[in-house]
């Protein structure tokens, strides 16, 4: 069944993000806490982004072929799979990420929001981390899609 596009409705979408340093206004700073997503993923164009502002010249990787369907049921394989050099309040981490072609955003799935114990807390907009009784304030953004 083919998707069909309206032009006068949008659907909101609430999305839950991190801020994990670096410029907040282009995005490259920002990962989705995803947890309906099976794997950590981001598209290739922010990865390289990333790494540009990072100033990191290689990370680890190692070949991937993994698909990923999204929930408007288009698909994306895999270009590799990297250990993400990422800094979470203060403390390096080292995320297993698909990278797939485009400019998604890094989604972290539920497995590596379990790794780094998230409780997020949706009543007052905090995500507490690395079992910390320290709440830290999350970014909840309303997309127009």
């Amino acid at each position: 069944m083919p998707i069909q596009e309206t032009q006068d409705k949008d659907e909101e979408v609430h999305v839950v993000l991190l801020n994990f340093g670096g410029d907040v206004d282009d995005g490259s700073s920002n990962g989705i806490l995803d947890t309906a997503c099976a794997s950590t993923l981001c598209g290739d164009q922010w990865f390289r982004k990333y790494l540009e502002i990072e100033k990191l010249r290689t990370v680890q990787s190692t070949v991937s072929s993994r698909n990923f369907i999204f929930g408007g049921g288009e698909n994306a394989r895999s270009l590799k799979c990297v250990l993400l050099p990422i800094d979470i309040y203060g403390r390096r981490c080292y995320v297993k990420t698909d990278i797939i072609p485009g400019k998604l955003s890094v989604h972290f799935s539920k497995s590596t929001l379990k790794k780094i114990a998230a409780i997020i807390n949706t009543t007052q907009d905090t995500i507490s981390i690395f079992q910390s009784k320290q709440n830290h304030p999350s970014q909840l953004s309303t997309l127009r899609c």
